[in-house]
């Protein structure tokens, strides 16, 4: 019985540890004290190396992710760092709340007018429509099912990180019935440097 209590500390306050280190990321983007180390990337290929790296770990947690054909040659500048902690968060947030025994996550991108819009599209059990537009916000949590896990601090931290690096970030709801974060970046013009 004293093994089973000192495990549920530990474990606890581990957590306890990741939620002030998030809380603290948090401020500190909040407050633009975060450094940025911004630079010109090739975004189809920095978000297909953080996929590929991330895949095998996914599938033994019963989550397929699935990258759709991203459009080639697409520059924007990105602290490389930080928009893996985003593709993190959004990958974690739908395996914690997926309802099937095997989930799956669409991910494509699509290029619109001076933009690129990255779209992670997950077949878990969604949110309702009233609650899309506070899902960024610090500690909202949508209802039971997508709730139970998390910190609420995740996709929060996310939008923070995006809008620091000039993009937006917003929730809707996707055509599987589940739920899409949708990430809006600036394209670089002009030549490589």
């Amino acid at each position: 019985m004293q093994k089973q209590y000192h495990s549920t500390i530990k474990n606890e306050a581990a957590n306890m540890k990741y939620i002030i280190e998030q809380l603290f990321l948090f401020s500190k983007l909040d407050m633009d004290e975060f450094p940025l180390n911004m630079m010109r990337v090739d975004i189809s290929l920095a978000i297909s190396e953080m996929i590929e790296d991330s895949i095998a770990a996914y599938e033994s947690r019963g989550m397929s992710i699935h990258l759709s054909d991203m459009p080639k040659d697409q520059f924007v500048s990105v602290d490389v760092r930080l928009l893996r902690n985003v593709v993190n968060n959004i990958l974690e947030n739908s395996v914690k709340y997926k309802t099937k025994e095997h989930g799956k996550i669409e991910i494509s991108a699509a290029v619109d007018s001076d933009n690129i819009l990255l779209r992670f599209e997950d077949d878990g059990p969604g949110v309702e429509a009233d609650k899309l537009p506070k899902l960024l916000d610090v500690f909202f949590r949508a209802d039971s099912s997508r709730s139970d896990p998390g910190s609420g601090l995740g996709l929060a931290i996310s939008a923070k990180i995006i809008q620091n690096m000039n993009g937006q970030i917003h929730a809707e709801l996707a055509s599987s019935g589940g739920l899409a974060i949708v990430i809006r970046l600036p394209l670089l013009q002009g030549e490589i440097e």
